[in-house]
């Protein structure tokens, strides 16, 4: 039982649904999240002409969550990345997204060339601060609690520009 809401852009605070698990309401026809280790979530589902969603989604603008009515939490919140088309063999036309999680913003920053030295939640700190200093509010992060640690409880790493900050 769940509940698809997607919002045009950060600015609208009320969304739309496009699947409700209550009987007779709107639905989507697919949909499907993919949960991830060391990598990035991703949330792919189809949508119908008569869905009142459809037409009104835009990649890297669209943002979409999944909630799970029985538990009140949220399975899934991000973007929608690529669009695709459909047509099933009674020539009904859906079309269909792949949407990437929230940890995803972190390709959308640089990080600086920096040798670091410190604690492993310092460092995290460091990378944070850098990525939320580029992007736009929403897609900012803060850190929680940090609890890896090494013998010695301190790091000497070089951060790279070539690389973006999930990397």
């Amino acid at each position: 039982m769940y509940e698809v809401k997607i919002y045009d852009g950060p600015g609208d605070s009320d969304g739309t649904v496009i699947h409700s698990p209550t009987v007779n309401d709107v639905k989507l026809p697919s949909g499907n999240i993919k949960k991830e280790i060391n990598a990035i979530d991703s949330f792919d589902f189809s949508i119908y002409m008569n869905n009142p969603g459809y037409g009104q989604i835009h990649p890297f603008k669209t943002l979409v969550k999944v909630k799970n009515e029985m538990t009140g939490e949220y399975e899934f919140e991000g973007r929608v990345l690529t669009p695709g088309e459909n047509m099933d063999n009674n020539g009904l036309h859906s079309a269909s997204y792949t949407c990437e999680g929230e940890l995803a913003y972190l390709h959308d920053s640089q990080q600086r060339h920096l040798e670091f030295r410190g604690t492993p939640s310092d460092l995290m700190q460091t990378i944070i601060s850098h990525h939320n200093s580029q992007i736009e509010e929403y897609k900012r992060f803060t850190v929680g609690n940090v609890s890896v640690t090494n013998s010695t409880d301190n790091l000497y790493v070089y951060l790279s520009a070539e690389e973006d900050t999930f990397n």
